[in-house]
């Protein structure tokens, strides 16, 4: 039977690609806009990064969840946890 949809794999770069997004725009952005003055284009632009970023966690969480599902031993799991 053919798998349709995304892989794991892929969904961890998207949310990667999203998060590296996501940080550009909160550490690179925001200071060119505090110190380099005020552009409302470039407000623009901070805003849709943000957004974009926004989409990495509910992925990231989406796939922590695949993997306790997928697991065989949620014992030796939780274990590594407290370490």
């Amino acid at each position: 039977m053919e798998r349709k949809g995304l892989s794991g794999s892929a969904l961890k770069i998207i949310a990667i690609v999203t998060m590296l997004i996501d940080h550009i725009a909160a550490t690179v952005i925001i200071r060119i806009l505090k110190f380099g003055g005020y552009n409302d284009g470039l407000y623009q632009l901070y805003r849709v990064m943000r957004n974009i970023g926004r989409i990495a966690f509910p992925i990231f969480c989406f796939l922590l969840v695949e993997g306790f599902m997928h697991t065989s031993c949620l014992l030796y799991t939780s274990d590594a946890a407290d370490e």
